[in-house]
């Protein structure tokens, strides 16, 4: 499996400084495929992770959190260290959040979708 080519990261910086979710989800379209595949791998090797997808943790949440946490840390992100390899690090702690308090993750990943969703005005 391999990542998609790095998108150039302005429009990525510009979105996340000007908060704009939608934007910074669109920029990062290409690494949809990946990061779910990724995802699910992850989840594979995280026993308690494993024994609840489906039903209280579902991929598709767990790839949201991701892209949240990188949306949050992106101002912050080493520039030195390919994008892919830094979301591929953001896989870890967002299982491991949505693990901990998975009523407020799964909300905020939910509100997060409805974002990107919504028709642009």
């Amino acid at each position: 499996m391999v990542a998609p080519e790095a998108p150039d990261t302005g429009p990525l910086a510009e979105a996340a400084a000007a908060g704009d979710y939608r934007a910074f989800r669109t920029a990062l379209a290409g690494y949809e495929e990946w990061l779910r595949k990724r995802v699910g791998r992850l989840v594979q090797r995280i026993p308690e992770a494993q024994a609840r997808v489906g039903g209280e943790l579902l991929l598709g949440d767990v790839v949201e959190e991701v892209y949240l946490n990188a949306f949050e840390r992106f101002t912050r992100r080493p520039t030195a260290v390919r994008l892919s390899e830094w979301l591929e690090g953001l896989i870890d702690p967002s299982i491991r959040a949505l693990l901990r308090h998975p009523d407020e993750e799964r909300d905020a990943a939910s509100l997060a979708r409805t974002l990107r969703e919504t028709p642009a005005r």
